[in-house]
């Protein structure tokens, strides 16, 4: 739904959106592990922006198949069970 304060003045059912995801799946040089923070919490996808704002490469693969996030304890279990 598009708002203007209280009145609803369009609405559109159910849009398709086709978007690339990070999967979360990485290969590094070694040069750039050296760029990670030893001892703190440092994202992925902040070494990522890091590459790309030093005009390093940065590729991608995509995954056509089936994907499922391991990142939770619950979530490793489900996909035991899946495989």
């Amino acid at each position: 739904m598009e708002l203007n304060e209280n009145f609803i003045v369009n609405f559109e059912e159910k849009p398709k959106n086709t978007y690339y995801a990070n999967a979360g799946i990485y290969l590094l040089k070694k040069e750039y592990i050296n760029r990670i923070p030893k001892d703190a919490f440092y994202n992925a996808t902040d070494l990522m922006k890091e590459i790309i704002t030093a005009k390093g490469k940065l590729v991608h693969s995509p995954i056509t198949g089936y994907w499922i996030d391991i990142g939770k304890h619950d979530d490793y279990l489900k996909a035991i069970e899946i495989v």
